[in-house]
């Protein structure tokens, strides 16, 4: 007699996006590329301000502090000039994505994640994959 156990587990995913997207103000102003976008955060960096010259500044933005716009692009309820003073400055506390464990889980199953791109967004996100296990009972 046989017993056949099914269960979901919990996969991430790795992709890259067909476009670099952005990440901008309420008014439409863009705060900087979304260089990756992740269930937890978003990771965007700064162009340097005035010509480029000032620094560069990445932001770790949480997703629930983000909202789609109709072109596609990613749009946090601030203006520009108050992201610097929210608490972005490293991934949320406690957040899966910030874990070293997963960070190399990622690099081992995707040798394309360390690329750098300056054309498409980083895009990870779960898939639920169904497993099934039969054991054998006598």
């Amino acid at each position: 007699m046989s017993m056949t156990q099914q269960r979901l587990e919990r996969a991430a995913v790795f992709e890259w996006a067909d476009r670099l997207y952005e990440l901008r103000d309420i008014d439409g102003n863009k705060i900087g590329d979304a260089v990756e976008v992740n269930p937890d955060y978003l990771v965007a960096v700064s162009d340097g301000g005035f010509l480029g010259l000032g620094e560069r500044r990445r932001y770790y933005v949480p997703m629930a502090s983000t909202d789609r716009d109709p072109e596609g692009q990613y749009r946090v309820s601030i203006i520009k000039d108050d992201a610097p003073a929210m608490a972005w400055g490293q991934p949320p506390a406690g957040a899966t994505w910030s874990s070293p464990a997963w960070r190399a889980r990622l690099r081992a199953d995707y040798p394309a994640y360390d690329e750098e791109r300056s054309d498409a967004t980083r895009l990870i996100r779960w898939v639920d994959e169904s497993l099934t296990t039969t054991t054998m009972r006598s």
